[in-house]
């Protein structure tokens, strides 16, 4: 189902791009998933989007279709690397479904990467775009004070 996909953590795998992964992984190592949280209710996307000094991206899918798998490591990893470069970045999966704040993504296909700085919504990417998503991440992820 598509909580279980949500936090389901995977093994990255090294190696040369191939057309399931265009571009090529870091080497092999097991990705911790523990800073991706998950949201189901209004009150608690209210509370993850409002964290201060830090960049908020919020994978918005519909529970019919689950969160976006064609990102896979490609941008977990690199997430990963801002915050070991001292940039403050949090990753919140929202399903559409019982969210008010969402109701306009409910039902679609796609996910929409939804960017917050402060509580407030900087920018969203309609689609898996990964290098539009990481040029939002860079722009806007700040060091830790």
């Amino acid at each position: 189902d598509a909580t279980q996909l949500a936090v389901a953590g995977r093994v990255a795998q090294a190696g040369p791009p191939s057309p399931s992964h265009p571009l090529p992984m870091p080497p092999s190592k097991k990705i911790d998933y523990s800073f991706i949280s998950l949201v189901d209710t209004d009150a608690a996307y209210s509370a993850q989007t409002h964290a201060a000094g830090v960049l908020v991206v919020v994978e918005a899918f519909s529970a019919e279709w689950g969160p976006c798998l064609a990102l896979g490591e490609h941008f977990y990893y690199s997430v990963i690397e801002h915050e070991d470069q001292g940039r403050r970045v949090k990753v919140v999966r929202a399903v559409t479904d019982g969210l008010n704040a969402l109701r306009m993504y409910r039902a679609d296909s796609r996910s929409h990467f939804l960017f917050f700085v402060n509580g407030e919504q900087v920018a969203v990417v309609d689609g898996p775009v990964l290098p539009r998503i990481m040029a939002l991440i860079r722009q806007h992820a700040q060091p830790a004070q």
